[in-house]
């Protein structure tokens, strides 16, 4: 559909969330989510996102930190980290990096709203500065993490050593 279509929130099934935020939010298509969320929540959040349940999620630095919620439109309202510490290049290329949905959009938009001359010159070394290269660690895993790691790529039906190795493909660990 159109950017304009409504979110088919009516084929999700919706939990009633503990989160009192939440609970006013889900039924208009708006989330958030942050650090405090309990783990129910959070993952009610993820699946109304990834199923557009959510046409819009308000989000903290977590965004960061593994979150895999691509939308086509990041707002951020800040440069700083929850410490108010001004964002590095690596961390906001990971951010603006959520712009742009995987299958569904041919580009992402990042708006950025600054408050003070300090945060438009930041934004302007933010985004005149490449992030650091990414280095894979998982060569540096312990035994347990490849006995997992086995487990699921066995578990998605990759069970034989060449498919094993392609699925392998797709991860920084070709690197």
């Amino acid at each position: 559909g159109g950017e304009s279509d409504p979110p088919p929130t009516a084929a999700v099934t919706l939990n009633t969330p503990s989160d009192t935020t939440l609970a006013h939010t889900l039924p208009h298509g708006v989330g958030v989510h942050h650090g405090g969320l309990t783990p129910t929540n959070r993952e009610l959040v993820h699946r109304l996102y990834m199923a557009r349940g959510i046409h819009t999620l308000c989000t903290a630095y977590t965004l960061t930190q593994g979150v895999n919620l691509p939308a086509r439109h990041l707002i951020l309202t800040g440069l700083r980290g929850p410490r108010g510490e001004p964002l590095d290049p690596t961390t906001f290329h990971q951010l603006a990096g959520r712009a742009g949905r995987p299958g569904l959009d041919s580009h992402g938009v990042v708006h950025i709203i600054l408050t003070s001359d300090e945060d438009e010159k930041l934004a302007a070394t933010l985004t005149a500065t490449p992030a650091a290269p990414l280095r894979s660690r998982l060569g540096e895993q312990s035994p347990r993490f490849y006995e997992r790691l086995a487990a699921q790529l066995i578990a998605r039906g990759n069970n034989t050593p060449r498919r094993i190795a392609q699925a392998l493909r797709h991860t920084y660990y070709s690197e």
